[in-house]
């Protein structure tokens, strides 16, 4: 999950109706290796067990975490399921797979980056500053002041 304001109700009730027994979750960005709920997850899986993700980017944020993230499963016996994906770890077409979708997911997500680019160049050149305006607007004053 990336802000705040993002929940993660719809991914709970998706995993819910599937029947998982244990739901792991961070709200702190994908991007990092020190997520307190991925290192429970981790601690917590045996050989034999699948976990279940609605999505095979809430692995990680870049191909090279994801599929890392999917090898090393993979080497302790641990499977992975997506549901958005449908992809199954267990199988040699689903670990295809996930590699995959990885790149595709990777990809979207510097198109994006990429274009919020051209769009904050794009106004910095007409002149308007990007993100939100300020909120407090802070005025400071000189004073000559005398020396003694």
């Amino acid at each position: 999950m990336s802000t705040d304001h993002q929940t993660h109700d719809a991914q709970r009730d998706a995993l819910q109706a599937l029947g998982v027994s244990r739901i792991f979750s961070d709200k702190m960005s994908g991007a990092r290796d020190d997520r307190t709920g991925y290192r429970a997850l981790l601690d917590y899986v045996r050989p034999g067990d699948t976990i279940v993700v609605t999505a095979l980017d809430r692995l990680g944020r870049s191909l090279t975490s994801i599929v890392n993230t999917v090898s090393d499963l993979g080497r302790r016996g641990i499977y992975v399921r997506t549901l958005r994906e449908s992809i199954d770890t267990s199988t040699s077409v689903g670990r295809m797979l996930a590699g995959l979708f990885a790149s595709l997911a990777e990809y979207e997500r510097e198109l994006i980056a990429e274009r919020a680019r051209v769009a904050r160049q794009a106004a910095a050149a007409r002149g308007k500053l990007p993100g939100r305006p300020r909120k407090l607007r802070l005025r400071w004053r000189t004073a000559t002041v005398p020396f003694l």
